[in-house]
């Protein structure tokens, strides 16, 4: 079982207004709350579609994120759609755009030199197209580039659309 705990309001200009209080993600092959055992809100893998999910930030902490939430999704095909979307930033290293040299070398080398992100992670230049049809979006910026990240997204999420804040 693997256990996703938060308790933050949600920010981002009134994007996302829920609170993600203790969701659940039963194990693979779980069909019913019950066999949870734990009377906890769960989503199961065969009454639901695997939940997209959406980085919004790629810089040392979001790239490290990346990798965990990556390597999960991969690993939970029945819980998560396989491929991540990572809004990164567009800035030029060594002459070539990062999310070409994340997209194509699989490291974020200007922000995490050294660490492999899982292939199934996709950089995306365009924060509107990187959050098209998630489920999930893990914030993963600083705080004070919140409000300017997030205008663009304003009435373009999912209706259902959940915020997790790692937001420093």
């Amino acid at each position: 079982q693997v256990s996703v705990q938060f308790c933050k309001q949600q920010v981002c200009s009134n994007l996302v207004q829920r609170t993600f209080c203790s969701t659940n993600f039963l194990r693979p092959g779980s069909t019913t709350m019950s066999e949870n055992n734990s009377g906890k809100r769960g989503y199961t893998t065969n009454s639901m579609a695997p939940k997209k999910v959406c980085i919004v930030g790629s810089g040392n902490w979001g790239s490290a994120i990346a990798r965990l939430v990556g390597y999960n999704a991969a690993r939970l095909p029945n819980i998560f759609h396989p491929t991540v979307n990572m809004w990164v930033f567009q800035e030029q290293v060594n002459g070539r755009n990062l999310t070409d040299i994340i997209n194509t070398e699989h490291e974020n080398v200007k922000y995490l030199p050294g660490r492999k992100i899982p292939e199934n992670v996709v950089a995306v230049p365009d924060i509107s197209e990187a959050a098209l049809d998630a489920d999930l979006l893990i914030f993963v910026l600083p705080h004070q580039f919140i409000k300017r990240s997030c205008a663009p997204l304003a009435g373009k999420l999912r209706p259902n659309a959940q915020g997790i804040s790692l937001v420093k």
